[in-house]
């Protein structure tokens, strides 16, 4: 396992899956924008190690909202975030959702699917 200084939101993700994924072929099944907070759901599957498993993301304090429009059957390819004064999340898309935006806090939920 790569080590590296884990971030808090990370914790419970990192204990089911091993590691932090890049959400590589992530199927968003929910998506919810309000005014200062995004929530995301993700289906995760590491085919590697045969784990499965519905990842529950939420971003508060959002700002620089540059999302594009969210479409049904959304895949993603790559989720990155990065830290700074505040949290940046670049979402690049196979498919539908992406685009970046700015927040505050971030919570990671998983839950076996």
């Amino acid at each position: 396992m790569h080590k590296y200084m884990m971030k808090g939101y990370q914790n419970e993700v990192v204990s089911f899956f091993g590691y932090w994924p890049e959400f590589c072929d992530s199927s968003i099944t929910n998506y919810k924008n309000d005014e200062d907070s995004i929530q995301l759901t993700l289906d995760y599957i590491d085919s590697d190690k045969k784990v499965k498993g519905t990842v529950f993301l939420r971003f508060t304090g959002v700002s620089e909202n540059e999302l594009s429009i969210y479409e049904s059957g959304s895949v993603i390819d790559k989720l990155q975030i990065t830290e700074g004064d505040q949290y940046r999340v670049s979402i690049e898309p196979c498919y539908g959702l992406g685009g970046s935006f700015k927040c505050t806090s971030v919570v990671a939920e998983v839950a076996n699917a």
